[in-house]
């Protein structure tokens, strides 16, 4: 904050001194007219706050991937707002609503030892902040990877590509297996008996091998021995980010969360390959939404690209959801 007072200052002492160039509209024939430089001055002020509200909610990201490792997850919800209405939703996994419950989630991610892996870094951020300066909106891609112990064991934490609701190989989540109908609770909720991490545990053992490995014949006899006997299981995890950002306390912190899942897939094996509407359908119903890439189905751009707006009104509710008739 002292550098954009620092910033303003100096534009105000410079255009006093006419050191600087002009503003626009402040020519000479109104450089005494102090309303429209005050005018001038405001709007710069406003832009730059704007500017260092964008600023602040990549490096809030960037905290929250940081951290997106099996030894601090469990932390992320410490960057959320401590509010009734904020949420989270991970792939066709149930919403967490209230701050409670998003803290619960998050607290009861799998703990998993040396070796395991998350990693998804964010690319092509697109952040709006609303004009008010309170909310904000924003859409991130990532291509990510992760490492959880070898088939069967029984790994599964870490949201979001390892998030309950999906399994290794582009296998379909729970609740969306072969087109069946979703078991009693939703879509998206765990098989019964278990948590979310302990319902992909039961579905990760039952994973044929064409799944995890590549099929027979895909390489040497050797190699194809030595990949199917590996401990751990590396795969891709793509997908997007969609959210909402509010300030509490003249502090940006996340509102609303929902990761998006395009396709989470072996690395041995193409996306293209496991992909397919024969073995998963799409979920899309008032609080859940999941609608992953296949090979029969065309991809729709949701998340859309999130728009200007003036304040956060019933009106902005969902946004994320909807498909946007402009790019």
């Amino acid at each position: 904050m002292h550098g954009l007072k620092s910033v303003i200052a100096a534009l105000t002492i410079g255009c006093g001194l006419t050191l600087f160039h002009p503003l626009p509209g402040f020519s000479a024939e109104n450089k005494d007219d102090t309303a429209t430089l005050k005018k001038e001055i405001e709007e710069l002020k406003h832009q730059l706050t704007r500017l260092q509200d964008v600023n602040e909610i990549q490096r809030l990201m960037g905290r929250y991937e940081t951290i997106h490792n099996t030894s601090d997850i469990s932390k992320s919800w410490e960057l959320f707002a401590d509010r009734p209405d904020t949420w989270t939703q991970i792939a066709d996994h149930p919403r967490q609503v209230g701050y409670e419950n998003v803290k619960k989630e998050w607290m009861g991610q799998t703990q998993e030892g040396a070796g395991v892996m998350l990693e998804h870094p964010l690319s092509t951020p697109i952040i709006v902040v609303a004009d008010d300066g309170q909310t904000a909106k924003a859409t991130f891609v990532s291509l990510g990877h992760e490492t959880h112990g070898g088939s069967g064991s029984g790994a599964s934490g870490g949201m979001p590509g390892g998030a309950p609701g999906g399994a290794p190989g582009g296998a379909p989540p729970s609740g969306v297996q072969g087109g069946s109908a979703p078991p009693s609770g939703g879509p998206g909720t765990p098989p019964a008996g278990g948590s979310g991490a302990q319902g992909d545990s039961k579905q990760n053992k039952e994973l044929s091998p064409e799944y995890q490995w590549p099929p027979a014949g895909g390489s040497s006899a050797q190699a194809d021995s030595e990949m199917r006997n590996k401990t751990f299981s590396p795969e891709w995890a793509y997908g997007k980010y969609a959210l909402d950002f509010i300030k509490v306390d003249g502090e940006w912190k996340i509102w609303h969360e929902k990761w998006f899942r395009v396709f989470r897939t072996s690395f041995y094996t193409a996306w293209s390959d496991t992909q397919s509407s024969k073995i998963g359908k799409a979920v899309a119903t008032d609080t859940v939404y999941f609608y992953p890439y296949t090979t029969d189905t065309q991809v729709v751009s949701i998340p859309p690209a999130p728009k200007p707006y003036k304040t956060w009104t019933k009106a902005e509710e969902g946004w994320m959801f909807k498909a946007s008739e402009q790019p």
